[in-house]
């Protein structure tokens, strides 16, 4: 439902220029850690240009990062050139996003068709 919703609409927004500049590749960079680096690694990681976010998580991986960046190549020389070069990484796996959802996302998908309801109630 989604999807469609998303392709049915793609064209009233293919020409904003918002729209244009959200389209970017995202990456989620699962990340281990050597034992007691992970605020050095995260202070660096914040550094590189195309991390957005990143965070440290229990579990299987210690360090989460959001990466943003324009290009696919652009990722792997984020990856290879700049992230596996930190000191304190011992490994990556990196997840690339093939579509984003939202909150906003899901409430413009089901307020479709209720625009004249809301505009009678007025």
């Amino acid at each position: 439902i989604i999807n469609s919703f998303f392709f049915e609409h793609e064209h009233e927004y293919e020409h904003d220029y918002e729209y244009k500049e959200k389209r970017m590749v995202t990456a989620i960079i699962l990340i281990n850690v050597a034992q007691g680096k992970v605020p050095e690694v995260i202070e660096g990681l914040v550094r590189i240009a195309g991390v957005a976010e990143a965070y440290s998580v229990a579990g299987s991986y210690d360090v989460v990062a959001v990466v943003r960046v324009r290009e696919h190549e652009e990722l792997a020389d984020l990856v290879a050139m700049h992230l596996q070069r930190l000191p304190g990484i011992t490994a990556t796996n990196t997840l690339i996003a093939f579509r984003a959802y939202s909150q906003r996302d899901l409430a413009a998908m089901w307020d479709i068709g209720f625009e004249e309801e809301a505009k009678k109630s007025e």
